[in-house]
């Protein structure tokens, strides 16, 4: 009996090409692409593996179901019920395929900040010309620091990319013992507190250090030009993640 992958409903054009590239390159592989949650229905008690959202009335009836592949790198808030955790599917995610959207995204921040544009793109919808005063506003960054909280892998790319532009680059977090390419030091999250007061610009991965979020305090910040918040895909781990974080007094705040 062949092994087989059901892709779960809903459908796009890019899982159904998914599906037809898979079968091309694996025919050994049966592929059911479940259109309705009928289809799935059908077929999901001859299943060893799936791809999308499980419902835990499908997941009852997956008696072979041995993986399960999330649609996202972090899947919404009550993808993992508590049948799909007493379930014995092994359950993955795309980790790490979107290091280098994100990366690129924070080190536009970055640059953006860098050169004062939060200042002058605002005045520019005003048509107000108003400059900076005289050897303010621009941070050169082979002069600055930049702090990465949470080294994963996306936390790696911008590392990486922040090093490429000359920025002295240090890192928190928890788990990784070796610095990746472009992080001059790396700490555990005891280090934290001792390391903000270094940081230009602070690129922070929520999700990757429990409890160190924008809420909790934090000691005198000095010059610090920007914090970066990567919660791309993580809405529901952050309250209030879509606004803008200021840094007053030694404490993160979200206006």
């Amino acid at each position: 009996m062949p092994t087989t992958l059901l892709m779960l409903p809903p459908q796009t054009p890019t899982t159904r090409a998914w599906a037809s590239r898979l079968a091309a390159a694996l025919p050994e592989l049966a592929i059911v692409v479940a259109e309705t949650e009928a289809d799935a229905a059908r077929a999901v008690g001859e299943t060893d593996a799936a791809f999308g959202t499980m419902p835990d009335a499908l997941l009852r009836d997956a008696r072979r179901l041995r993986w399960l592949q999330a649609p996202q790198a972090a899947p919404p808030a009550g993808y993992y019920t508590s049948a799909l955790i007493a379930h014995p599917v092994v359950v993955t995610n795309f980790r790490e395929i979107y290091n280098d959207h994100i990366g690129a995204h924070i080190m536009a921040f970055v640059l953006a900040f860098a050169r004062g544009f939060q200042h002058y793109l605002p005045r520019q919808l005003r048509c107000e010309w108003r400059r900076e005063p005289l050897d303010t506003g621009v941070t050169h960054l082979p002069e600055a620091t930049a702090l990465i909280v949470g080294v994963g892998g996306i936390g790696a790319e911008a590392a990486r990319l922040a090093a490429a532009f000359g920025m002295h680059v240090i890192g928190v977090d928890p788990r990784r013992r070796e610095a990746p390419p472009g992080v001059l030091k790396l700490d555990g999250p005891d280090a934290l507190d001792g390391l903000l007061p270094l940081a230009d610009f602070v690129a922070h991965e929520l999700a990757r250090i429990a409890g160190q979020g924008p809420d909790q305090e934090r000691p005198a910040l000095g010059d610090l030009v920007a914090v970066v918040l990567d919660v791309v895909g993580k809405p529901e781990r952050v309250e209030r993640a879509d606004r803008p974080v200021e840094v007053r007094e030694g404490r993160f705040h979200q206006s």
